[in-house]
């Protein structure tokens, strides 16, 4: 019990983090800066989807479904695909940057944040899917957490910190020391990997199902880099920080229900679907369901209070002429909340086609609805993302209840 609470206690420290972030840059910066600092975190989260391919899809469930030997394994090969991958597109960045098509002020650093953000993931996702959830919330902890206490301590005894400089370095140091604790952790279970460990045969057996992950992930992560984008060219840099702030606010809701519920529920709900049988696996994913369904009513019931009082408090009134956007956006992520449940009972049962034609289908809407509602609402962003996560949610949820219906 101690230890469950104590890898609660971390988890909700970086929850709250990641929640007040945006409030502080919001707090002591100008728009121009949080805005920026939104198209960073943007940038910062494609280039990882980039740099992974996701193949985490099939290496991790490979480790979450089976022991010993074949973990390390599988861990071995996924750390040298991963690598590789990282120092051809880093390289082809640094290469465009010389030939001077990339002229972007904090690109250096960006990459770097990049780079050390992906490790860090990686390394978080191999400790949930190796059952070590004590080593992977101190690795949540130092990702998302520590370094923003940091800098919020900086912000407001040392005004000449703030800059965006300082919190970029800052976010670097803290992915930093996460990779490190979970490098050190991860190789102590399964050895440093040699090259003699490197079996091409296995990665390339992954890479159909990599590839049918970047279809269903490309959907789903270029709406959340895109949004940031449309933002910035629909509006004016004050609509753009609202949007940045209110979406740092309602996306912890995610944040909250991947640490506490989904990423313990993972391995179960791999474990059932790999019974194939129907009871198992719909109690598992009714399991995720509830905790989902009343932490988005409490989240929904807080997020009203945030917005109508909590916004003077803090001093970021000015924010308030924003509710549209808001309260849509707040829509937007309960409903993207929701979809992930049947999303996991589909992972289960290993229909990874079904997932990536869902999620490209939403990114479709997501683009229609932005091109429908252009110049003719404030809220044109954030609508077309609840209209894009409503039929997510309605397409897994209806495909899921087929299934486990049909099946034997």
């Amino acid at each position: 019990m101690r230890t469950r609470l104590f890898a609660m206690a971390l988890r909700g420290a970086s929850l709250v983090a990641k929640l007040i972030v945006f409030i502080v840059l919001a707090r002591f910066f100008g728009s121009e800066d949080v805005g920026r600092f939104g198209l960073i975190s943007a940038t910062v989260a494609y280039g990882t989807f980039i740099a992974g391919m996701e193949f985490y899809n099939y290496a991790l469930r490979e480790v979450a479904g089976s022991n010993g030997a074949w973990q390390s394994h599988a861990i071995v090969n996924y750390i040298f695909f991963v690598l590789f991958i990282q120092i051809i597109l880093v390289a082809f960045v640094l290469l465009l940057w010389q030939l001077g098509y990339l002229s972007f002020e904090f690109m250096l650093i960006t990459l770097a944040v990049t780079v050390m953000e992906q490790w860090a993931q990686e390394g978080y996702r191999a400790l949930i899917a190796l059952r070590k959830p004590i080593f992977a919330s101190v690795t949540l902890f130092l990702r998302l957490g520590a370094w923003v206490f940091f800098v919020i301590i900086g912000l407001i005894w040392w005004p000449e910190m703030r800059t965006l400089d300082f919190v970029l370095y800052a976010w670097l140091a803290g992915v930093s020391a996460a990779t490190l604790v979970a490098g050190v952790v991860i190789f102590r279970l399964t050895g440093l990997p040699e090259l003699s460990s490197l079996d091409v045969r296995w990665i390339i057996k992954g890479l159909p199902v990599a590839i049918v992950f970047i279809g269903a992930a490309f959907g789903l992560t270029t709406i959340n880099f895109l949004d940031r984008v449309l933002q910035a060219q629909l509006g004016d840099f004050e609509a753009l920080a609202a949007y940045v702030l209110f979406f740092g606010v309602s996306v912890s809701l995610i944040a909250a229900l991947d640490a506490g519920v989904f990423s313990f529920a993972f391995p179960n709900v791999v474990a059932a679907g790999r019974e194939g049988t129907k009871p198992v696996l719909v109690r598992e994913v009714g399991k995720v369901l509830r905790p989902t369904l009343i932490a988005s009513a409490l989240f929904l019931g807080a997020g009203v209070m945030f917005f109508e009082f909590g916004l003077e408090l803090l001093g970021i009134g000015s924010y308030t002429a924003f509710g549209t956007i808001y309260y849509t956006l707040f829509v937007s992520i309960v409903l993207q909340a929701w979809s992930m449940v049947p999303h996991l009972g589909l992972y289960a049962l290993r229909k990874d086609r079904t997932i990536m034609v869902g999620n490209i289908l939403a990114l479709a809407m997501f683009l229609m609805f932005a091109f429908l509602l252009r110049g003719q609402h404030e809220a044109a962003v954030p609508l077309a993302r609840a209209g894009a996560f409503f039929f997510l949610f309605a397409w897994k949820g209806l495909i899921f209840a087929r299934l486990v219906r049909n099946k034997a």
